[in-house]
């Protein structure tokens, strides 16, 4: 199969590798969409010591099932998926208390074993979640970033009406947008460099969006 295998900084060649077989309690992922983390760009440019080449990256992506390894139930090829990419031990105290988040052995799909950057990609059938037909492949590769602003929201102690900042108009923080308008926030605040960034904050519902550079600031129109 073809992969995009990082094999230095600044250096992610197209390459013909060997594909993917499902294991025991494993799946085979058709790649359908990846999502580009600025994770994995500090990745490619080497200022990262959490991917080593030679390395597949890519942690963001949906797809098909190609494969259900043995022991693996209510999974059928040709099944729509969303993927978690973290993997975890099940041993260590945080995992067993729920947290695996802070699995002191944690490790992630795309960053320390071969990931989405290509056709196929082999995945702990645990780690699957159902991806509706309403959703395209595009919208269920933005499952793990939401889930990371959903998550950061969730965790901010916000009261309804309360007035939220958010650093840092990328993807996930235009999805924590999102986010804190659903929890209840009365004011968002959006901080950034970008102007670009900044004028989608103000689209996507940002009361006041604050340009740290130059000071300029956008209020949401009136309607």
């Amino acid at each position: 199969m073809r992969a995009l295998v990082y094999e230095g900084a600044w250096r992610m060649l197209l390459r013909d590798v060997a594909a993917p077989e499902a294991g025991p309690g494993e799946v085979v992922v058709q790649v359908e969409a990846a999502g580009i983390c600025g994770s994995d760009v500090h990745g490619f440019m080497g200022t990262t010591g959490r991917r080593t080449p030679p390395l597949v990256m890519g942690h963001e992506f949906s797809g098909t099932l190609a494969a259900v390894g043995p022991g693996v139930a209510g999974r059928a090829v040709g099944d729509r998926v969303a993927v978690q990419p973290l993997l975890t031990c099940g041993e260590c105290a945080n995992r067993r208390a729920g947290l695996p988040n802070i699995c002191l052995n944690r490790r992630g799909i795309g960053m320390n074993v071969d990931g989405a950057y290509a056709e196929t990609v082999r995945v702990p059938a645990s780690l699957l979640y159902p991806l509706p037909e309403e959703l395209t492949w595009e919208q269920g590769a933005m499952v793990e970033p939401l889930a990371v602003a959903l998550h950061a929201v969730n965790k901010t102690p916000l009261a309804l009406g309360d007035t939220v900042a958010i650093i840092g108009a990328g993807p996930i923080g235009l999805l924590a947008v999102l986010a804190a308008r659903l929890k209840g926030a009365g004011t968002v605040v959006v901080s950034d460099l970008s102007p670009h960034r900044l004028d989608l904050a103000r689209q996507l519902g940002a009361d006041l969006a604050i340009n740290a550079r130059s000071r300029t600031r956008w209020r949401r129109c009136a309607t």
